[in-house]
């Protein structure tokens, strides 16, 4: 438990998860009793802690940011099984979908800025991303419906086969990352889950 003037945050003493998101956890972690009930008694390490247990993970982190700038980071589990080292909350880990967020603010930044617009195709792009063109409907789709998940492309990662040949490259290669071209083109050659603008359907895809 790493914070900034190293002193215990009383309000993290009830974790107050009563809202969607705190119910999405409660149930995806199978608690039975109400989220109210059952996250105010967890504080912020248990909440990790009870994560790496009953999802059967390495380990995890996490941090919050109060409004008046504190900070709080946390850990559990570990980051070296082998060594029995426990996770520390300096440890690196991999980001994940946190860079759609990145990404987003970016777009809608240059949006601002009148560089680029929301409701333009993207096919305008297609002279520095020619991968486009292969893209189901991609004459259609706009910068709009790409960042809210509306383009009606398939996510890669559900496509057949492709869990298990990932996993097979990064078990050779840790540092293994697939390309932006190889997930397009394996979306591409699945067809589209449905038409532009009609289905909300969240896909690594659009990203």
């Amino acid at each position: 438990l790493g914070r900034r003037r190293l002193q215990r945050d009383p309000r993290m003493d009830v974790v107050d998860a009563r809202g969607p998101a705190g119910a999405v956890v409660a149930a995806d972690l199978g608690w039975g009793e109400p989220v109210s009930a059952t996250m105010e008694r967890l504080s912020a390490v248990q909440v990790l802690d009870r994560f790496v247990d009953d999802r059967g993970w390495q380990g995890i982190t996490g941090a919050i940011v109060y409004a008046d700038g504190e900070e709080l980071a946390l850990a559990a589990g570990q980051s070296d099984r082998e060594a029995g080292r426990a996770m520390d909350v300096r440890d690196r880990m991999h980001a994940g979908s946190v860079g759609k967020t990145f990404a987003a603010a970016a777009a809608l930044s240059l949006v601002e800025d009148g560089r680029i617009e929301l409701d333009a195709p993207i096919a305008r792009f297609v002279g520095q991303l020619p991968w486009i063109a292969d893209l189901p409907a991609g004459d259609r789709l706009t910068l709009r419906q790409v960042l809210a998940h509306r383009t009606g492309l398939k996510d890669f990662i559900y496509t057949a086969g492709w869990r298990d040949r990932w996993v097979e490259q990064a078990g050779k290669d840790p540092d293994y990352a697939q390309t932006v071209e190889d997930g397009i083109r394996i979306a591409a050659a699945a067809g589209p889950a449905s038409e532009p603008d009609t289905v909300t359907q969240y896909a690594d895809t659009n990203y």
